[in-house]
């Protein structure tokens, strides 16, 4: 999420396609030396579909949307829809039409089947 959060913010900043951004943004990641523990990386998205994503997106929140963060918002969303289809995430979920106590049950549903696979794995 840091990846596609920084590209989102260089995609505005610099004016560069989402994607372009994202390619920067992951070479140098992957010039660093740095390795960070294995992780399960579930993304949650508010809508699969990015115009809705943002229409939700902005419903939820306590302010209007001004200036560059709507354009921020769809910069993230395409980066993050990307690093989907590349397989970043260990689990994607579509929040649409859940509310909270339904997606936090799919979270831990999904949770649960990686303990378990986990728990199966030989050392």
């Amino acid at each position: 999420m840091l990846v596609a959060v920084t590209a989102a913010t260089l995609a505005v900043r610099e004016g560069r396609g989402p994607l372009d951004a994202y390619e920067v943004i992951r070479s140098l990641d992957s010039a660093s030396s740095l390795e960070g523990p294995e992780e399960t990386a579930v993304l949650l998205l508010p809508s699969f579909d990015t115009e809705r994503s943002l229409l939700l997106g902005q419903t939820r929140d306590q302010h209007t949307w001004t200036g560059l963060y709507p354009e921020y918002q769809r910069a993230l969303h395409e980066i993050l829809l990307h690093q989907a289809e590349q397989g970043t995430y260990t689990h994607v979920l579509d929040c649409e039409g859940q509310d909270v106590k339904s997606t936090h049950a799919h979270i831990r549903s999904v949770l649960e089947q990686i303990m378990h696979f986990t728990a199966e794995e030989p050392s």
